[in-house]
């Protein structure tokens, strides 16, 4: 079996005249479309140039005023580059901004080139990025695995071998968020399939169940940032927790997962974003608190 199938997206630096979207302008002057954020080349190119703290820099002021999903994929790209050019040492180049994702893209492709999550693992000690490590060892099982349920299977399962101290949002994330959004194959072109998602969350039992009836809502929420009804996702995506057959702590998880991705909604006032869970599950007490519980177990995504 293939370690993993990586497509790289090429994108090319467009200098003369037309552009797509938004324009961004680099230390230098030099002009480049917003697709080019998501193009490691492009980290690559200002890391050679100018070095990798000044590249980070750059990175860090071009991507501030995009999306958080836009800002996600960028830091995935940025560690990309950083890890082409400098192995998993690149990670003193990587903070937990923008979800952590360019640690979580350093970590998997170090496991991907080592297949030992223990060495990987390693180095989340050495910087102190324990859960973010974890995460990003789950997606490196996804993809390392396959991107089926036979894959998705194996990938939790090895989350459980090594002994993943936070599998909700920690091993088990990175490896449903890698099943549905394939970040280490490059920038998403296309929402998830999820329609088979519930069906899929009640197959599995014990700790994978919840971690993924917890995420779930997340695949959701990613799909929806950005939207014209930015406000408006948290109310249909609680309704679609409370529609949830009555088993176990399903509903519950869900309502969890909804309280984390109020905490990373990066376009929302915080006075609004504290009252959202009490809105949106207006009369149930439970789900009021497992979605709280959330949104305050995630404060450092918002406060800042």
């Amino acid at each position: 079996m293939p370690k993993y199938l990586l497509l790289v997206v090429v994108v090319t630096l467009v200098s003369a005249g037309v552009y797509i979207g938004h324009r961004y302008v680099d230390a230098s002057g030099k002009t480049y479309d917003h697709e080019a954020l998501f193009d490691s080349l492009t980290w690559s190119a200002l890391i050679e140039r100018d070095g990798a703290e000044k590249a980070r820099e750059e990175y860090l002021r071009v991507t501030k005023t995009v999306t958080p999903v836009s800002q996600h994929s960028a830091a995935h790209a940025f560690g990309r580059a950083l890890y082409e050019q400098f192995g998993v040492e690149g990670l003193r180049y990587c903070d937990v901004e923008y979800r952590g994702g360019c640690i979580h893209e350093m970590i998997a492709r170090d496991f991907l080139d080592e297949e030992d999550p223990l060495s990987s693992a390693s180095q989340c000690v050495e910087y102190e990025i324990s859960v973010a490590c974890e995460h990003a060892l789950g997606h490196g099982f996804a993809a390392f695995f396959g991107y089926d349920e036979e894959g998705l299977r194996k990938g939790l399962a090895r989350c459980t071998e090594i002994g993943a101290a936070e599998m909700i949002h920690g091993c088990a994330f990175g490896v449903f968020m890698e099943y549905y959004f394939k970040d280490l194959q490059g920038p998403s072109v296309q929402d998830p399939d999820s329609t088979n998602a519930y069906e899929l969350c009640g197959s599995f039992e014990g700790i994978s169940r919840s971690a993924c009836f917890y995420n779930i809502s997340t695949l959701w929420f990613l799909s929806k940032e950005g939207s014209a009804d930015g406000e408006a996702w948290p109310f249909e995506i609680a309704q679609r927790c409370r529609d949830l057959p009555d088993m176990g702590t399903d509903r519950v998880d869900c309502a969890a997962g909804v309280g984390r991705s109020i905490a990373s909604l990066g376009t929302i006032e915080n006075a609004k974003r504290i009252a959202l869970c009490p809105e949106v599950f207006r009369g149930e007490p439970e789900h009021i608190r497992a979605c709280v519980d959330f949104l305050s177990l995630f404060r450092s995504l918002w406060e800042n």
